[in-house]
């Protein structure tokens, strides 16, 4: 990835205008996993993990806020059968634990009671889609027995 600083004055060289016609749908994360990872089967040996996520942004201390460290809550979809499946064998995600979660941001609209709903969830599939522990809880616990 690279970043193109333009200043006003200059004018935009035709060979970078070619940047300007792609899109990039990438997340980024680091949070808290809410829940155990469930996994869910699907047809024809088909899985797929999911888990909510907790981020939080620390607000200046000088801001008279109710909440300063206002959380948000991402639900993550793995979607790659051998990656659920390896996760799942290993019981890496698990509640409390730290992760660093690398997708793409997909909104899906579903109907409840007649009225259209709309739910976002950072998806974890393809080649630059990735979930790392950075810390669990049972780190935690050995690091105290030692």
């Amino acid at each position: 990835m690279f970043i193109v600083v333009f200043s006003f004055d200059a004018p935009v060289p035709s060979s970078l205008n070619r940047v300007y016609r792609r899109s990039m749908n990438r997340a980024t994360l680091i949070g808290t996993v809410g829940q155990d990872m469930e996994v869910v089967e699907l047809e024809e040996d088909r899985c797929i993990g999911k888990f909510p996520l907790a981020t939080s942004t620390p607000m200046p201390s000088n801001l008279e806020l109710a909440n300063p460290n206002a959380t948000q809550w991402h639900q993550v979809v793995i979607k790659n059968p051998k990656y659920v499946r390896a996760l799942a064998e290993n019981n890496v995600v698990r509640k409390g634990a730290q992760v660093f979660v690398e997708g793409r941001i997909e909104t899906r609209a579903f109907e409840t009671d007649g009225v259209t709903k709309r739910a976002t969830s950072i998806v974890v599939a393809g080649p630059s889609a990735n979930v790392n522990v950075l810390w669990s809880p049972e780190d935690a616990a050995s690091a105290d027995l030692d």
